[in-house]
């Protein structure tokens, strides 16, 4: 026997005992999880689905704009801690996002495909296409719309960590407000800006991050904060109903009026984590939205696609919502049970570690 095919007999079945076994294997109990932070991603990743579902220029598609991407930047910096070791922060997060990223980009590029096999020049459409998946941000669109989050997200978290090791908070603060204020500059002066990647967004994702950061300290049980919290959100939804452009388009680069935009968000945000501590309390509830929220990044990636063929079929709103966010769970629950889709599509470092360990063993 040759050793190429020595080798592919040997490879062959280890993937093969992998993915049989993935059921049994893959259901590893994760790190230790916050109940209400799973339970508040879940309340938030079905608002980015309606969102997305919902009219744009309605009134809930308004609504649920204040805040639905910054809250997941706030999230990320509610969550994080300081990582002196930029190499392997950089590795885990490139495995956590990049890898999904480039995976789901290539696994729905046929499907983005198939959407103008009818119409002419077909040849030039795709590398259009190719073109637009290659820069990213902006020119994302259709099944891949919501890609932009994930690349600012990675960028975000790099530059912040970067910024809590090297230097005191105080200048992390300060830093954070001062590309605030560039964000609305460039916005105003430059609103057809469209660097690869959504670079440009990373400065209006910045400030939330940092927001999130320093909000883990918040004594949540003050009822003044409750108030403030509240009384923000009242006076956000009773402004979308007016007509008053408060609503945010971050991919877009649109933030919004300035300041009170960045405001108001930050009650609605700390509303949905008051709402979401509440709903923690509630078994059911609690399991079927923290359940949710710990698929959100498939659910995330997935969910445009049957949004788009709903659209095509002129379902209600109702049931365009329902399918597209049942379908892309169940599509984020199945790939959850095996370590190959695990790894590549949910970016799991150890699965991954895994299966490179296999495979050079082989």
């Amino acid at each position: 026997m040759s050793a190429e095919s020595h080798a592919t007999s040997t490879w062959f079945p280890s993937i093969i005992c992998i993915l049989m076994n993935s059921t049994r294997q893959a259901a590893l109990t994760p790190p230790s999880r916050i109940a209400w932070i799973d339970v508040c991603k879940g309340i938030g990743i079905a608002l980015v689905v309606l969102g997305h579902v919902a009219p744009d220029t309605g009134l809930l598609h308004n609504s649920i704009y204040i805040f639905h991407m910054p809250l997941f930047f706030f999230l990320s910096g509610y969550l994080r801690s300081a990582k002196p070791n930029f190499g392997n922060y950089f590795e885990k997060k490139s495995i956590n996002l990049l890898l999904p990223y480039l995976a789901f980009l290539l696994l729905l590029f046929p499907v983005a495909v198939i959407g103008f096999l009818h119409q002419p020049g077909l040849i030039s459409r795709v590398i259009h296409l190719a073109y637009n998946s290659a820069w990213g941000g902006t020119k994302l669109s259709g099944v891949h719309s919501t890609f932009w989050f994930i690349s600012c997200l990675f960028m975000t978290q790099q530059i912040m960590n970067f910024l809590i090791v090297k230097t005191r908070l105080p200048i992390v603060i300060l830093i954070s407000v001062l590309c605030l204020l560039v964000s609305y500059f460039v916005a105003f002066n430059y609103p057809s800006l469209d660097l690869p990647l959504d670079i440009n967004v990373v400065l209006a994702a910045i400030p939330i991050f940092c927001l999130g950061y320093l909000s883990k300290n918040l004594p949540l049980n003050s009822p003044w904060l409750a108030v403030f919290a509240f009384s923000g959100a009242v006076c956000a939804f009773i402004l979308v109903w007016r007509g008053v452009g408060v609503e945010v388009d971050m991919k877009a680069g649109n933030y919004g009026i300035p300041f009170l935009s960045f405001v108001l968000g930050y009650c609605c945000v700390l509303s949905l984590i008051y709402l979401s501590r509440i709903v923690a309390l509630i078994p059911f509830l609690s399991g079927i939205l923290a359940s949710a929220g710990t698929y959100s990044m498939g659910i995330m990636f997935i969910h445009s696609t049957p949004r788009i063929l709903c659209s095509y079929l002129h379902f209600s709103l109702v049931m365009n919502f329902a399918v597209s966010l049942t379908t892309s769970y169940l599509f984020s629950y199945i790939i959850s049970r095996f370590r190959v889709t695990q790894a590549l599509l949910l970016g799991w470092a150890t699965d991954l570690n895994e299966l490179r360990s296999i495979i050079c063993q082989s």
